[in-house]
C-alpha cells in the first residue's frame, strides 16, 4: 500500500503550498455521475442489488451512490432489508447449499441478518409485544 502512495506522489503534479514551495500534494480524481449512471445505479438497485455492492462495481463510495438514489427520488431500503424477489433466490440459494456468509455477501447483509431474514423473524423494532398469556397486545 505504501508503496503504491509512494508511486503516486511520484506521478502527481507538483502543486505550490501557501509558502510557495513546490511539493507533490495527493488529488482524488473526481467522476459527476451523469444521468445515464444514475438511472442504471436506480435500476440495479431495485433490481435488489445491494448499495454496497453498487458502489464497489461503479468506483464510487457507497454514500455516493446513496446520494445519487436520493437526488433521483428513488426510493431506498432501510439497512438490512433485502427485497422479496433477492429474498426468494436467497433461499433457492441456501437449498442449494449456499452458506450464510455467501449469501451474505452476495445480498450486501450480514450473515446473521441473512440468516433472520430466511426464518422469518421480525425486524427489530417490529411489534413483537406480547401479553404475559402469550397473545399479542
Amino acid at each position: 500500500m505504501l508503496l503504491a502512495v509512494r508511486q503516486l506522489e511520484a506521478t502527481s503534479p507538483a502543486r505550490h503550498d501557501r509558502e510557495g514551495a513546490g511539493r507533490r500534494v495527493l488529488t482524488q480524481a473526481q467522476h459527476r455521475l451523469t444521468s445515464a449512471e444514475v438511472e442504471q445505479i436506480t435500476a440495479e438497485y431495485h433490481a435488489g442489488e445491494a448499495l454496497r455492492s453498487i458502489a464497489v462495481r461503479w468506483g464510487i463510495n457507497r454514500e455516493t451512490a446513496r446520494l445519487a438514489l436520493k437526488r433521483a427520488g428513488a426510493a431506498t431500503r432501510k439497512h438490512g432489508e433485502i427485497e422479496p424477489s433477492a429474498l426468494k433466490e436467497a433461499r433457492q440459494l441456501q437449498d442449494e447449499g449456499w452458506s450464510l456468509n455467501r449469501l451474505g455477501a452476495k445480498f450486501g447483509i450480514d450473515p446473521k441478518t441473512m440468516k433472520k431474514r430466511l426464518s422469518g423473524e421480525p425486524k427489530m423494532g417490529a411489534d413483537t409485544h406480547t401479553t404475559h398469556a402469550g397473545r399479542r397486545d
